[in-house]
């Protein structure tokens, strides 16, 4: 029930009404009516006055009677919807434009479609920019222990120890460490034997991991130092951490909504292992790594070709459906235009 508010009254109004003194069901016959700036409320044997101020007015519902709340603890109800309207517009008693809109069905749908577009709108747009300043606030001490915890995760579940040479593994650190325009941020590169096959991926906080199985699958260096560039362009737009950031405010949400926030903190690693870049991301990191292929006189096409490879594994006799869902390829939409995207930047950058 909310409170109703005063104005001077443009002319009396008289409504019929069912009193209840809050102490018996028995309800009697009244009349309401606004004068010298109070309710009347008159009966066979009621006779008395309510300050308008200390009236509580019950929602409006368009089948169900409206209730006057009264500071005895009595109340009225009223049927008459229209009479009783004209009686609060004079008596300065108005109800709240929600009520009035409710008992509109044009009016509450196009209140919800607006409510639907504000969420929506907010979901899509304000979310991922929020996501992102909160992202770049989140200090790298903090970071570190998120990384350590999701590597401790992948190791006691999805991972294994590398059996990769410890000059292969040497080699190929010395190489990116190498790279021109590489952001600080990006690293440690560390090595590791899965059972979620060709894979490579960037930790939130910039540790990054790459498998065996993507090191096997390779013919070229140049191919997976792409990648590298690739998971390394998502380590300096802090696309995982925005991610993760977006994901906990709207599980923040929830678990304010359902006053649970105890959970939440305890699955931030599992849900990291369940994102999944979006599109924009993976074309924005994809640029991120052609531009720095070709700052240091490198081509895409070995990037280009290992795509291939890769998403030719995904045929239907691939024996684990899970598998192939972890793999490098199947988490990055649309290798065939990124294949075609690699090609052509270089068939710009090195015309002829």
């Amino acid at each position: 029930m909310t409170s109703i508010s005063v104005s001077d009254p443009a002319g009396p109004a008289r409504v019929d009404a069912r009193l209840f003194d809050g102490k018996t069901a028995q309800a009697r016959a009244v009349v309401l009516s606004f004068r010298h700036g109070a309710l009347q409320v008159q009966g066979d044997g009621i006779a008395f006055e309510v300050a308008p101020r200390s009236v509580q007015l019950s929602d409006a519902h368009r089948h169900a009677p409206r209730q006057l709340g009264f500071p005895d603890g009595s109340l009225c109800e009223v049927d008459d919807q229209q009479g009783l309207e004209r009686l609060l517009v004079q008596a300065g008693m108005r109800t709240s434009r929600i009520d009035r809109w409710q008992q509109h069905w044009r009016a509450a749908l196009l209140a919800l479609l607006l409510m639907v577009a504000v969420i929506v709108g907010g979901y899509r747009f304000a979310l991922p920019w929020v996501s992102a300043q909160l992202a770049a606030a989140v200090p790298d001490s903090v970071t570190t222990v998120m990384d350590a915890s999701t590597l401790d995760l992948l190791d006691r579940s999805l991972m294994r120890p590398t059996t990769l040479p410890a000059s292969r593994q040497a080699a190929l650190r010395a190489r990116f460490a190498a790279l021109d325009g590489v952001p600080a941020g990006a690293g440690p590169l560390l090595f590791r034997a899965s059972d979620i096959g060709p894979n490579a991926f960037a930790l939130p906080g910039g540790t990054l991991v790459m498998t065996d199985e993507l090191v096997a699958l390779s013919r070229d260096d140049d191919a997976l130092i792409g990648v590298l560039l690739h998971e390394a362009g998502h380590v300096d737009r802090r696309h995982a951490l925005r991610q993760m950031v977006q994901t906990t405010v709207v599980g923040s949400a929830f678990a304010f909504w359902l006053g649970d926030f105890s959970s939440l903190l305890a699955v931030l690693p599992a849900t990291w292992l369940e994102l999944r870049h979006s599109r924009d991301d993976e074309t924005e990191a994809d640029e991120y790594a052609i531009r720095l292929l070709h700052m240091n006189g490198l081509h895409a096409a070995p990037l280009a070709a290992l795509l291939g490879r890769l998403d030719a594994a995904h045929a239907p006799s691939a024996a684990d459906a899970h598998q192939r869902n972890m793999e490098w390829a199947s988490t990055h939409p649309d290798t065939a235009g990124r294949i075609a995207r690699l090609r052509q930047a270089d068939r710009e950058r090195f015309p002829g």
